[in-house]
């Protein structure tokens, strides 16, 4: 008798699964996304041209056809079809939508009955959501709602709003496009209407599903339950409000909190383990399991990934019956197809990006991922070799898209999908199971729920102490075309390739990858010299003092993805300090994200911060937390490389922390470390004439060879004295194009001007880098 196995069946000898093949239908599905995401992001205006477009687009399809039915470049002639496709559709799409924007054109106040099609998000001003209304005309638009102060809605609500429809702005116009919306409708009053039906039934029973999981927050148990209410219900607005949601980011399991097609298999596991158990019949379990999922659906709002898990669960239902190869990739090009018909505009919505692209890795790579994984543990840890293979395969075209939008990359996400991964399926499916249960009978289910929040505390526990692991998370940077293109050229390079793996290949190949990733990702941030780097992050205030491989930055602005993006354009993947001049939301709102994706070794604050009563004070010290705080007053000194920071204001607060009481810091550089400044460096915060006046008062000020303007360039910051005190030879002003305040203002640029100062700013200049040396300042704005 052989000796019992402690590792599931593995032979090196075995091949490698088999190359698998692409489908023809994959091949035009793929074609008309990529070319109608291009068309979209293009901006291009199809009413002017539709005539040429159509005809192109038939040229495209006929001589394609031709193509096929004489068996010449088939594969060329499939994407063609794919591309005529995504014309045809973007042109339609295009006069339909520039068709409703002119019934709205002006603007249009009155009563408006608003048919939710999505859960309401918070915003920098309130919370909002998709809608569809019907005009006066009778033509039904889709529109974002603005609610009122304190009132949220639910996927599936109907409500009454009084209120006033607006095109687009300037701004806004080619986002709105993008997203099939003709304007905004801002709510000053709203009530909600009773309208019965499926739909109104399925929103009854998702609100008592959340109250019911309210019930069960607590003190400790808060992150539980939001974690809970995210993984069950779709609901992330309570999670999104806290930290964890940061660290679930920083983990890379975002996945989790988004409900797609993990969820689904494990419900739809469960179902099939009942019926199973019931003996029913193989066709009565099909349409059950397709019931319960368009219900699941609609009951999380219909979020565009469980959309796309519906058709691919549906696939494996299917396969499951047929026993046929190649289900999953004919229904990701069904799903693919069958979705841009009826709504071109997801094409370039972020959750239908991510969740397609994953599902792509997953139906090419994860099989033959596995197979490495099992020669590398030598065919033990089945479930580790899986779930490594899903978030190698899954991650293969999504890190392009992510990397590029949220300037993030988890380099502990295998390692948390490990841990995680156990957890999640008794989370979801045990979770759904205490939840109806709870609804259904409170006495009894409560308690149970109570127990699986509890048990979701833990697995939050699990996630924080990921996230802390160092370099858990840095900040990425690329456009996002190179980026997409060098992942799918890997891709089709390991696809015609298809090595067998071998043990000493498998451990050569990740020693190799290993170390040039790391290089990749760290070795560059060594070869930087002195520099002072103005970073573009819109409407607020971000500069970095790098000195090497050290850095320190002073404020972060309020764009978590553009400060991240920014640290990342300059390889820094640490930060020694940060120092935050004041507690105004454009200096400190991205603190969070940053204290989340890399390693801070201090975090600098003026010295009455930690005890001012001012909201955004108290609200600065709970994003610190448990970071270390150096709390800095006139007179105090801080070093970072060959840089030095000497603070001249506040020596206490006057304003109540608001903006004359910013950190004022006069920053020099020894670049060759002779004891000799070569550079002096003026850092104002927000602070304006007022405190500067009487810094120059006290000659704390001087002439100075970089000036970080006042308040944006506001009319306030500078006067002609200090300008003549001053002198600086560059200017750098943080400020975002077009904003509302007008910054910089014409009399700000005209003193600086004046003195002979050259004035760089971000929103037309983007990065600036000021480089130190002996010899001087050089500059190099990115544009």
């Amino acid at each position: 008798m052989p000796p019992l196995r402690t590792a599931f069946a593995y032979d090196q000898s075995d091949p490698a699964p088999e190359r698998p093949a692409i489908q023809a239908l994959l091949l035009v599905a793929l074609s008309l996304w990529s070319c109608l995401a291009a068309l979209q992001a293009c901006a291009i205006q199809a009413t002017g041209a539709v005539v040429p477009l159509v005809c192109g687009g038939v040229a495209i399809a006929v001589a394609s056809l031709v193509c096929l039915a004489f068996l010449v470049v088939r594969r060329i002639a499939l994407c063609g079809l794919g591309a005529s496709l995504a014309i045809l559709l973007f042109v339609g799409q295009s006069v339909a939508y520039d068709a409703c924007l002119a019934q709205v054109e002006g603007g249009q106040a009155g009563s408006y009955t608003v048919h939710v099609l999505s859960d309401a998000t918070a915003g920098q001003f309130g919370e909002s959501a998709v809608g569809e209304t019907q005009l006066s005309s009778g033509v039904t638009v889709r529109v974002r709602l603005n609610l009122p102060q304190d009132e949220t809605v639910r996927c599936w609500d109907v409500v009454c709003v009084h209120g006033a429809l607006k095109p687009p702005s300037e701004n806004a116009a080619v986002q709105f496009r993008q997203k099939g919306l003709v304007g905004s409708l801002t709510a000053k009053s709203l009530e909600r209407v009773d309208v019965p039906g499926a739909l109104a039934a399925i929103s009854s029973f998702r609100e008592c599903c959340a109250s019911a999981i309210r019930a069960c927050s607590g003190e400790h148990t808060r992150d539980g339950a939001a974690l809970l209410s995210a993984v069950l219900l779709g609901e992330r607005n309570e999670l999104q409000a806290s930290d964890l949601y940061g660290c679930v980011k920083s983990c890379g399991l975002a996945h989790i909190v988004a409900v797609s097609g993990s969820h689904l298999a494990i419900l739809m596991a469960l179902l099939l383990y009942v019926l199973k158990r019931l003996h029913v019949r193989r066709a009565l379990v099909i349409a059950i399991c397709l019931l319960f999922m368009v219900a699941y659906v609609l009951f999380t709002g219909v979020p565009i990934s469980a959309l796309r898990a519906m058709f691919m669960t549906s696939a494996i239902l299917l396969s499951y019956v047929a026993r046929r190869r190649g289900a999953s990739q004919t229904a990701l090009a069904l799903c693919i197809i069958v979705m841009l018909s009826l709504n071109p505009s997801v094409a370039l919505q972020v959750s239908f990006c991510l969740s397609t692209l994953a599902t792509l890795g997953i139906v090419l790579f994860s099989a033959y991922l596995s197979r490495w994984f099992a020669v590398l543990f030598r065919g033990y840890g089945r479930f580790a070799s899986d779930t490594l293979a899903l978030t190698f395969a899954a991650s293969a075209f999504t890190i392009p898209v992510s990397s590029a939008l949220f300037a993030q990359l988890s380099l502990v996400s295998p390692l948390a999908n490990v841990i995680v991964g156990p957890l999640f399926g008794i989370l979801c499916g045990g979770g759904l199971l205490a939840t109806c249960l709870a609804v259904a009978l409170p006495v009894l289910g409560q308690p149970v729920l109570w127990l699986v929040t509890l048990f979701a505390q833990f697995v939050c526990v699990l996630i924080r102490l990921c996230s802390c692991v160092p370099f858990a998370c840095v900040p990425a940077s690329g456009s996002l075309p190179f980026l997409l293109g060098a992942s799918v050229l890997g891709a089709v390079v390991l696809y015609v390739a298809w090595p067998q793996p071998t043990v000493r290949r498998t451990w050569c190949s990740l020693a190799l990858g290993t170390c040039a990733f790391l290089a990749a990702l760290f070795l560059p941030g060594f070869f930087h010299g002195d520099e002072v780097i103005m970073l573009d992050v819109g409407q607020g205030d971000a500069v970095v003092l790098r000195s090497g491989s050290h850095a320190l930055l002073i404020d972060t602005g309020t764009h978590d993805a553009q400060v991240l993006a920014g640290l990342a354009r300059h390889d820094i993947r640490s930060l020694d300090a940060v120092l935050i001049t004041h507690a105004d939301d454009d200096h400190c709102g991205s603190l969070s994200a940053i204290l989340q994706s890399m390693p801070v070794g201090t975090v600098c604050v003026a010295a009455d911060l930690p005890t001012c009563a001012n909201d955004n004070c108290r609200r600065l010290m709970q994003v610190i937390g448990q970071t270390p705080v150096t709390t800095l007053s006139a007179g105090d000194v801080i070093s970072v490389g060959h840089f030095s920071l000497r603070v001249l204001s506040p020596a206490s607060f006057a304003d109540d922390g608001g903006n004359q009481d910013s950190l004022v810091c006069l920053g020099s550089c020894d670049a060759n470390g002779d004891g000799e400044v070569d550079a002096l460096a003026l850092f104002t915060g927000d602070a304006e004439s007022e405190v500067l006046d009487g810094l120059n008062d006290t000659h704390a000020l001087c002439d100075v060879d970089i000036l970080k303007v006042p308040h944006h360039g506001s009319r306030a910051g500078l006067n002609e004295e200090l300008v003549r005190t001053l002198r600086p030879e560059v200017a750098l002003i943080g400020v975002g194009a077009g904003n509302r305040y007008g910054h910089p203002t014409s009399e700000a640029l005209g003193l600086l001007e004046s003195s002979g100062a050259v004035v760089f700013r971000t929103d037309m200049n983007s990065d600036v880098v000021c480089a130190v040396s002996p010899q001087g300042v050089t500059v190099a704005p990115n544009r």
